[in-house]
């Protein structure tokens, strides 16, 4: 394997030098500690590299820790993420504390983990995560379709406001028109004259015209506003589906987890031979439970031989 080539530390001046020099000490010996140091490395490591000029951090990192720009922006991240807070990772694996830390991860999961509703595992945080990510999309979607719904009936309401403003102009017109009349001769009626029939004929038309768009445009904007109201109330439907699927998550996988630990630890047919009255009520015990557990599952399916999903689609454990 090729060496990465020395470090030049004399193209620093005295002071970034010794500063970078006193942190690759500190830094190398954290790095053979444990998980509780990341903190405290992902700071040295920010340190260094807001002192180290432009293009200089990464041969720094790999010169004297063979470390990549990923492994380091881990370190970074849970210092910047859990440097006021290192209560939350003290008893955690660094691949978790990894994951946590990622800007990717909300701050929702971080808390279902800290307030252990979440295990502290890779898996179950990485799957809190897509759950909130589908989650935020699917409210996103919501909120999108509900502004555009918003915008549509602002903009048809607007067109119904112009609409009305030129039939009331061409009404107007209208009435000038009708008071426009000719005396042919004395005694009889007065006529109006034949262009300007004409014209009220037009204007008559267009009034109709106008009114007949407005009219449709009312209904388009009453139709908008149930589908709002639709959206409104789909979107807070969705809402509750999503908490309760994140609750069944939590349940389920804090289950699975001690469930698979239990089993782990199963004692055998020897095992037993060592058991009393009371581990052997134990074992009763827990048969009632996990009948009553069963019976549970068997009402959400609809009983044992009506299973609302099908058992194929199970993924394997």
């Amino acid at each position: 394997m090729n060496q990465p080539p020395a470090f030049d530390y004399e193209t620093l001046d005295d002071e970034i030098r010794s500063f970078v020099q006193r942190k690759t000490d500190e830094t190398r010996g954290l790095l053979r500690r444990t998980a509780q140091n990341v903190i405290a490395i992902g700071r040295n490591l920010q340190a260094v590299k807001e002192q180290l000029p432009h293009g200089q951090f990464l041969p720094w990192l790999q010169t004297e820790f063979a470390m990549t720009e990923r492994h380091a922006r881990n370190f970074m991240h849970a210092a910047a993420r859990f440097g006021n807070k290192p209560e939350i990772i003290a008893d955690l694996s660094v691949t978790v504390i990894y994951e946590l830390a990622a800007p990717s991860t909300p701050e929702t999961v971080i808390e279902q983990v800290e307030s252990k509703q979440i295990l502290p595992t890779l898996e179950a945080i990485r799957a809190a995560k897509e759950a909130e990510r589908q989650a935020r999309e699917a409210e996103e979607r919501a909120k999108q379709e509900f502004l555009t719904l918003q915008k549509e009936t602002q903009r048809q309401q607007e067109t119904i406001a112009h609409l009305t403003g030129d039939i009331e102009a061409l009404q107007e017109r209208i009435v000038v028109l009708s008071s426009q009349t000719v005396q042919i001769n004395e005694g009889e009626q007065p006529a109006i004259p034949f262009e300007i029939t004409a014209e009220l004929e037009t204007l008559r038309q267009q009034v109709q015209q106008l009114t007949q768009q407005r009219d449709v445009l009312s209904q388009q904007v009453v139709q908008l506003g149930e589908e709002a109201r639709s959206a409104a109330l789909k979107r807070d439907e969705e809402e509750q589906d999503r908490r309760i699927r994140l609750h069944w998550f939590r349940l389920t996988n804090t289950f699975q987890t001690s469930l698979r630990s239990l089993l782990a630890e199963w004692p055998s047919p020897l095992d037993t031979q060592a058991f009393e009255a009371s581990e052997w009520a134990r074992l009763a015990q827990i048969k009632a439970l996990a009948r009553r557990f069963l019976a549970e599952c068997d009402a959400l399916t609809g009983g044992s031989g009506s299973m609302v999903v099908d058992g194929s689609a199970i993924p394997p454990e």
